[in-house]
C-alpha cells in the first residue's frame, strides 16, 4: 500500500507527535526545496460539535490523531494512505478542513459526502463581494490577476469557463464580465508574484505556489470570518411567540427569476425534491407562499416570493441552525444567490400579516 505524500505526509508526521500544527510551517515543509505544494481547504461551520466526531467514510479505514488545535484523520483505502485535518479557526464552531488531495479527487468526494451526512455540519458559499475582498487584500503585496475562472448562468444554468494565458483580467474585471452575462462565479484561480491559488464559491481555497503566509492570513482567515458571519446569520432563528415580529432570511438573486406562476413553480419543484422535506402550498398567484417541514428534526419554515429576484425564508417555532443553513444553502446555490442576509427592517412582518 502506498504511503501518504506531500502535505498529507507532513500532517501525519506532526500529528503523531501530538504537538500543535501550524498551517504555514506545514505548507513550508511540504514545499521543501521547491516553491509549490498542493493544499486544498474547505471551511465549514457546526452547531458546536467537531466536524470529525463519529465521522465514517465508506470503504476507508480511519484512525484519529488529536492535538491542541486539530484532529487529523489517518485514512487508508484501496489506493493507499492519505490524510485530512480539521483545524480550529478562532471563530466558535468554524473549522478549516485541509488535505493534500486535489479538490476534484474522488477522495475529497468521499470526505464531503461523509461531512454532508452529519446533520450538524454546514457549508456556506461566497458571494462576489467575498471574492473581491480577498483579492483586494492580496493586492497589498503585488498585483494579482485571474488565470482561470468558472461560472454558471443563473437563468439556464449553463456553464462558463474562461482561461487566460495572456491579457489576464483583474478580479474586478472578471467578476464584472460574469455579472454582465447573468452569471455567478464558481471558482477563480489567481496569480501574482507572491502566490498562486484558487478560491471556490463553496467556501474553500487551494494553495499551489508562493508564500504560505499570504494564503493563510489573507485567504483562509477571511474564509473563516465569512463562515462565522453565516453561522451567526442562521443561528437562533426560531420564532418565539405569536406576537413576535418575524425575522426573515432574505436570499437575494442575481437575476429576476420569478416573474410568472410557471417560474415560481420551479422553486416548488426544487424544494419538493430536497430530501427529508414536506411542502404545503398556501398561495400561488400573484405571489408564492408555502410551508416547508424538515422531517430530520422537525424544523419548519414559511417561504415567500413577492419579488422576482428574492426568496424570503421565515423560520417557524422550531428552526435548527442546521436546517436553516441547509435550506438557505440549497436554494441559494440552485438559484444563483448574490447574498443571503437579513432583509431591511421595513420588510419584517407579523405572523398575522404573513398568514393574511
Amino acid at each position: 500500500m502506498d504511503g501518504p505524500e506531500g502535505f498529507d505526509y507532513v500532517l501525519l508526521a506532526q500529528a503523531q507527535l501530538g504537538a500543535p500544527i501550524d498551517l504555514v510551517s506545514s505548507i513550508v515543509r511540504t514545499k521543501g526545496d521547491t516553491n509549490s505544494a498542493h493544499v486544498a481547504v474547505e471551511t465549514v461551520f457546526t452547531d458546536g460539535e467537531h466536524p470529525f466526531d463519529e465521522l465514517t467514510l465508506a470503504g476507508v479505514a480511519v484512525r484519529r490523531h488529536h492535538g491542541p488545535n486539530y484532529v487529523v484523520l489517518e485514512l487508508s483505502d484501496s489506493d493507499g494512505q492519505w490524510a485530512a485535518a480539521a483545524f480550529t479557526t478562532g471563530h466558535e464552531g468554524v473549522f478549516h478542513i485541509a488535505s493534500g488531495q486535489p479538490r476534484t479527487d474522488k477522495r475529497w468526494d468521499k470526505l464531503e459526502r461523509a461531512l454532508s451526512a452529519r446533520q450538524s455540519v454546514s457549508r456556506c458559499f461566497l458571494n462576489h463581494a467575498d471574492f473581491l475582498a480577498i483579492a483586494t487584500d492580496l493586492e497589498r503585496y503585488s498585483p494579482i490577476l485571474v488565470s482561470r475562472l468558472t461560472a454558471r448562468k443563473t437563468e439556464d444554468h449553463s456553464s462558463i469557463t474562461r482561461g487566460f494565458s495572456q491579457s489576464r483580467p483583474t478580479p474586478q474585471q472578471a467578476v464584472d464580465d460574469i455579472e454582465d452575462q447573468g452569471g455567478v462565479v464558481r471558482t477563480m484561480s489567481m496569480v501574482s508574484d507572491e502566490v498562486s491559488l484558487q478560491i471556490r464559491r463553496i467556501a474553500g481555497a487551494t494553495f499551489y505556489v508562493g508564500q504560505p503566509r499570504y494564503f493563510v492570513d489573507n485567504v483562509l482567515r477571511p474564509l473563516a470570518a465569512a463562515a462565522a458571519v453565516r453561522r451567526q446569520l442562521v443561528s437562533n432563528r426560531a420564532r418565539q411567540g405569536v406576537d413576535e415580529e418575524l425575522h426573515a432570511l432574505s436570499i437575494d438573486l442575481s437575476a429576476n427569476l420569478f416573474n410568472t406562476r410557471e417560474e415560481t413553480g420551479l422553486l416548488l419543484d426544487v424544494v419538493s425534491q430536497m430530501p427529508h422535506t414536506e411542502v404545503a402550498v398556501f398561495h400561488r398567484n400573484p405571489y408564492l407562499h408555502f410551508a416547508l417541514f424538515d422531517s430530520r428534526d422537525g424544523s419548519n419554515f414559511d417561504i415567500v416570493v413577492t419579488e422576482a429576484n428574492s426568496i424570503q425564508i421565515y423560520p417557524g417555532y422550531r428552526a435548527s441552525q442546521d436546517a436553516v443553513a441547509r435550506v438557505a444553502q440549497a436554494l441559494g446555490e440552485r438559484f444563483g444567490a448574490s447574498s443571503i442576509a437579513d432583509p431591511p427592517e421595513r420588510e419584517r412582518v407579523s405572523i398575522e400579516e404573513l398568514i393574511g
